[in-house]
């Protein structure tokens, strides 16, 4: 008689089972998938974006920017809104703040002249 057989190594037996795709792994494009067919790129593949933005639930009503917690959200409401009332009141700043005024250059610029 034969001798028994062993059981196949482990990753035979992975390959061999089918598995459930994970939320996060993209999805494997067909061979039907054609790059070049406008069409077809413009096509919405909820996969595609549940992979991409599943784990970020909370979106900004303004920018669009996406966040994990509620937390993460709200403080960035909070920061926009104190932007927008800065700019508002004018307090915002400059954002060139380390250029020197026009008097300060002229003055500069002539001493420069008299050396």
């Amino acid at each position: 008689p034969a001798p028994p057989r062993a059981p196949p190594p482990p990753a035979t037996l992975a390959a061999a089972e089918p598995r459930t795709p994970s939320i996060h792994e993209p999805p494997a494009l067909t061979a039907d998938f054609d790059p070049s067919d406008e069409g077809e790129l413009r096509r919405r593949r909820e996969r595609v974006v549940d992979a991409l933005y599943g784990d970020q639930p909370h979106q900004c009503a303004t920018t669009g920017v996406r966040f994990k917690t509620r937390a993460e959200l709200d403080k960035h409401l909070d920061a926009q809104v104190v932007r927008r009332r800065a700019k508002r009141e004018g307090t915002s700043g400059s954002s060139r703040g380390w250029f020197v005024d026009s008097g300060s250059w002229i003055r500069g610029a002539a001493a420069e002249a008299a050396e």
